[in-house]
């Protein structure tokens, strides 16, 4: 992947959890949600949103659209619920938190 500062048509690129962001950070927030309610609800699913930014603290965290994610058992895409910070350019990515059982078949 990019490294920092690699950049893209002036902008600064960084990588993490293997995603690319310009001009800023993604930083994946997990909350504990029902993926069947998710679907169930789409769009007006009532995702909880972040008080302060994870990475800058600063209180203006806005609402940046959705993204499509797959999980086992889904034929179709799951809306995941994005936000982002407009003083670090952060953008948040809401996803499901893995319960205690599954992360223990998961390091299994």
């Amino acid at each position: 992947g990019l490294k920092e500062g690699g950049g893209f048509n002036g902008a600064t690129a960084r990588t993490m959890y293997g995603l690319l962001a310009l001009k800023g950070v993604l930083m994946i927030v997990s909350v504990l949600v029902s993926i069947k309610e998710i679907v169930a609800k789409g769009r007006n699913f009532p995702w909880p949103r972040p008080v302060v930014c994870p990475r800058c603290e600063g209180n203006r965290v806005w609402g940046h659209g959705f993204v499509s994610a797959f999980f086992d058992g889904f034929v179709d895409g799951v809306l995941l619920r994005r936000y982002r910070c407009p003083d670090c350019h952060c953008v948040l990515r809401l996803r499901r938190a893995a319960l205690a059982s599954q992360r223990q078949k998961i390091n299994q």
